[in-house]
């Protein structure tokens, strides 16, 4: 829905504040004292607001049509590539599998490359924690591990902060002052929104 006081707005000459521009320059020029300077003040950022999300529109609306034409004239060449970097791995498998030495094979228009590393060795991963811990209490017992650690979000719900003698204290649902917890102060922020 249009907001016809907005567009008789963007109709007069906008503000714009240049880049470089000092700050205190501006700050003497323009100064909000009352409340029609700050209703003028966000007239001003809605104004703005609305041409940045025109510009940002226009420009999304493009750069999809753009990424949408580079995907079609992409897809077929894609698949091209994909196909015979296919076909080469699997002649260069069957080369390397006859002559270990053919770790590269080249050509004038390309070279395909095998590596393996010997400096990292075929090496176990954890596949089933369950099996393997079974497994380890059964055949290995000093291998085992039992760690504690305090449940924070369970424990962080039964506690409160209340002030006692001027202080501000963490205390549990029983009442006792709870060590090794810090009081996160209040934050306050400000947003500024525009109708």
């Amino acid at each position: 829905m249009a907001n016809p006081l907005r567009e008789y707005e963007l109709e007069a000459p906008a503000l714009e504040i240049v880049e470089g521009e000092q700050t205190e320059e501006i700050k003497q020029r323009y100064e909000i004292t009352n409340l029609e300077s700050l209703n003028w003040a966000f007239r001003q950022i809605a104004n703005a607001q609305a041409e940045l999300n025109k510009n940002q529109a226009l420009a999304d609306v493009e750069i999809d049509r753009i990424k949408r034409w580079q995907e079609d004239e992409s897809k077929s060449h894609l698949n091209t590539v994909e196909f015979f970097q296919h076909l080469i791995a699997e002649y260069h498998a069957k080369e390397l599998a006859e002559n270990q030495k053919k770790k590269s094979i080249s050509t004038p228009y390309g070279k395909s490359k095998s590596t393996t590393s010997s400096a990292q060795p075929e090496k176990p991963t954890k596949a089933d924690e369950e099996k393997l811990l079974v497994f380890v209490k059964e055949n290995n017992k000093k291998l085992i591990k039992v760690t504690e650690e305090v449940q924070w979000g369970e424990f962080k719900k039964t506690l409160k902060v209340v002030e006692i003698d001027g202080l501000e204290k963490v205390i549990d649902e029983n009442g006792q002052d709870v060590p090794g917890v810090t009081i996160k102060p209040k934050n306050t922020t400000f947003k500024v929104e525009t109708v």
